[in-house]
């Protein structure tokens, strides 16, 4: 426990040194600020302007927030792994007490809880009406496990953070996806279905929109599509980092 919170406190003064790493680790707080207090002020101005109602599409932007905060964890938390490969400091990890593998569980299941916390957290502020707790929960655990399939991408496919950067610009493509799925019609939509994301963003807006068991069915595809898709990244990275 005492190398876990010694982690903890390196990894804030690491963020706080970073201010690209401060802003991914605050951003998911004031997102959810932004959708507790800015969308209702935004709402009545637009719909005094131009009688639009925004909330008419409550389950997109709330798809779109949701996955949003997992992609921000994941990326801090990769960039923090890339930069610790390039010190070295992951084989310096390897000889401690802690081990190579304590190491990557840790550096793993951080974005995990995290993504869990703040997600939940914004489903507690959000005013809107909110499908079932059998719809929420695997959105949730889909979404907390994109965090570090996130991570996962980052360190498995860039050799330091410069590539990284790079490859974080194609990977924020998946916050489009809740958009895809909302306008685009089946079975076109399903072309996006290989992105785990495509799964979070089907249960939630289906689960909204009251389709409950389609929601459950696209739950459980999810679940599986995240775990697998976890799998083959974590080998990948296994071995890339043996």
């Amino acid at each position: 426990m005492n190398r876990i919170l010694h982690l903890i406190r390196l990894d804030l003064k690491q963020v706080m040194r970073d201010s690209m790493l401060a802003i991914a680790l605050i951003g998911p707080l004031l997102l959810i600020l932004v959708v507790r207090y800015g969308i209702p002020f935004i709402r009545e101005w637009l719909y005094q302007q131009f009688t639009l109602d925004i909330m008419t599409y409550s389950d997109l932007i709330l798809s779109f927030v949701l996955v949003l905060i997992p992609l921000m964890l994941g990326m801090l938390t990769g960039f923090m792994m890339l930069d610790e490969r390039d010190e070295n400091l992951i084989q310096y990890y390897a000889i401690t007490p802690l081990r190579k593998m304590g190491y990557f569980l840790y550096r793993l299941t951080m974005p995990v809880a995290l993504s869990l916390f703040y997600n939940a957290l914004l489903l507690c502020s959000v005013q809107t009406q909110l499908p079932p707790l059998v719809c929420i929960i695997p959105v949730l655990f889909m979404l907390a496990l994109e965090a570090p399939l996130i991570t996962l991408l980052l360190v498995g496919f860039a050799n330091n953070k410069i590539e990284g950067l790079a490859l974080s610009k194609g990977i924020g493509i998946v916050v489009f996806v809740p958009a895809i799925v909302y306008f685009v019609p089946f079975p076109w939509h399903l072309v996006a279905s290989f992105i785990p994301t495509y799964w979070a963003a089907q249960t939630l807006i289906s689960g909204m929109q009251g389709n409950i068991t389609n929601s459950m069915i696209y739950a459980i595809i999810g679940l599986l599509v995240h775990i697998l898709t976890l799998w083959v990244l974590a080998i990948r990275f296994s071995r890339r980092a043996d």
